[in-house]
């Protein structure tokens, strides 16, 4: 137990935080990760009761097994962009999370990784949706979290989601007439 720890800064000489680093700080409020972590352990983060946002760095592709299990005050998570995995109760009782955007290098997220979160909206693109094997709309159950609004994130920027465009034409050669 570390009861008095407040703050936690992680530089960018580190690349890994082992297993249950943090667990039952529950007095900590602010992490900031370095940008040369690569995954956030089992366990990490769990029962930092006060700790109400985190961001994911970019660095970072696989948020591992319990890591914020039982943070009920964690009310923001932002994902970093090279996150492929969250594995399984990741985010396990984090009643205060309402809202999560998921991003499109996301291509596994293990059962119960949202277990009795708070989670009712959760944002993605259809890359991200097709993937994972999951549906728009309302009342859906994701990751052991049910009644979840799961919404196309290209609806809230009014931007049609990219779409494979058409073959460029050949360049016409130099020097030779066309007919």
């Amino acid at each position: 137990y570390c009861n008095a720890l407040q703050n936690v800064a992680i530089p960018d000489s580190v690349t890994n935080i082992y297993k249950y680093a943090f667990q039952d700080c529950r007095a900590l409020q602010s992490i900031t990760i370095g940008n040369s972590v690569t995954s956030i352990n089992m366990g990490v983060f769990q029962n930092c009761r006060a700790l109400q946002s985190i961001t994911i760095p970019n660095s970072v592709t696989s948020i591992g097994w319990d890591a914020f299990t039982d943070c009920v005050t964690l009310q923001s998570v932002t994902i970093g962009n090279s996150v492929t995995s969250i594995d399984s109760y990741a985010f396990n009782r984090c009643t205060s999370l309402q809202s999560i955007t998921i991003p499109d290098s996301v291509t596994t997220i293990n059962g119960g990784a949202f277990n009795s979160s708070g989670l009712s909206t959760v944002y993605m693109s259809e890359t991200v949706r097709s993937n994972l094997g999951l549906s728009f709309g309302e009342n859906q159950s994701f990751y052991g979290t049910s009644g979840v609004t799961i919404i196309d994130v290209y609806l809230l920027t009014n931007e049609p989601e990219p779409e494979p465009g058409p073959e460029p034409e050949p360049e016409p050669e130099i020097g030779r007439a066309h007919v």
